[in-house]
């Protein structure tokens, strides 16, 4: 490479601006191409009014494990306390257990210590940096329909060195790194160009879940259990989220068409204050905006083996 490196992110979700910002501050030029055309609203706004068509799962509950925060405030310590500003916060998921369960605190524990906070917040709070970044541009409503290549020095190889825009224009760049998610089209699109196909193995995790979002004036309830608790054929998962709100989940099997009748609210809150150690976690009020049931299936799990 001769002057300034340059890279083009596909996809403009948590993966690829955070990988945006970093590759910015490595010294790098960043151009990252986002289908969503939607601009990020305030992060205070976002969670009722940034519309993410390209990401079904953008309002559905998140907990980001506790190696994300520890990477986010080792590479990119401005980002994490602007969350904890916006109103994220440091949840540690065995010091929030009482006493009695953990046998007590011990200082290795801070590594279970995870920045909670709702989807929309987070990548809010990451779009709000990418803008502020020299070297780095987002550009919202730019899908990939083709990949431009140049000499290879590996027969059968192709080298990438950018991409076709939806509408025609051309990027180029010396990186192109795919952070589209499982949806991309890039592997299909580099093995038309005689790349090798990308394995992939897929398969139905089996569960379907039912959500809803709740907020306090006091914070997030006290555990009395791990935030995931089976019951036989219910699971029960209590998350905390940002500025006071959290979230309750039934998991059920997929297969059960029985318990299906959770999309109704007055069932679904009738079934969740049957557990006794999560019950109160819907002692509040969801608020007019909140009082949407979230319902997730046909939820799978993917993987590349080497």
């Amino acid at each position: 490479m001769s002057g300034t490196p340059s890279a083009l992110v596909v996809g403009g979700g948590v993966i690829g601006l955070c990988t945006a910002l970093l590759l910015a501050r490595d010294g790098y030029r960043v151009t990252v191409l986002e289908r969503d055309a939607a601009t990020p609203t305030e992060p205070g706004a976002a969670w009722e009014s940034w519309d993410r068509r390209g990401c079904v799962q953008f309002r559905q509950p998140h907990f980001f494990l506790p190696r994300f925060q520890q990477q986010l405030e080792a590479e990119l310590p401005d980002v994490a306390a602007a969350l904890l500003a916006a109103g994220a916060v440091r949840y540690n998921l065995l010091g929030e257990l009482p006493e009695a369960l953990t046998g007590g605190r011990r200082a290795e524990d801070d590594r279970y210590t995870a920045l909670a906070t709702r989807r929309p917040l987070l990548e809010a709070v990451l779009a709000r940096a990418a803008d502020a970044q020299p070297g780095v541009q987002v550009r919202r409503g730019f899908s990939v329909r083709g990949l431009l290549t140049g000499p290879s020095d590996l027969a059968g190889v192709p080298n990438v060195v950018g991409a076709i825009t939806g509408d025609g224009q051309e990027v180029r760049a010396d990186l192109v790194i795919d952070a589209g998610g499982r949806r991309s089209t890039l592997p299909a699109l580099l093995a038309g160009l005689g790349g090798r196909a990308t394995v992939e193995e897929r398969e139905d995790c089996g569960f379907m879940y039912f959500a809803r979002f709740f907020q306090g004036d006091g914070g997030c309830p006290a555990l009395r259990g791990a935030v995931h608790m089976p019951y036989n054929s219910v699971s029960v998962v209590t998350l905390p989220q940002d500025n006071g709100t959290w979230s309750v989940t039934l998991v059920t099997s997929s297969r059960d068409r029985e318990l299906r009748v959770l999309r109704d609210v007055d069932r679904w809150t009738a079934v969740a204050r049957l557990f006794p150690a999560q019950a109160h976690w819907l002692d509040a009020d969801p608020g007019p905006d909140r009082q949407e049931l979230l319902v997730a299936a046909g939820v799978v799990t993917t993987q590349h083996p080497a």
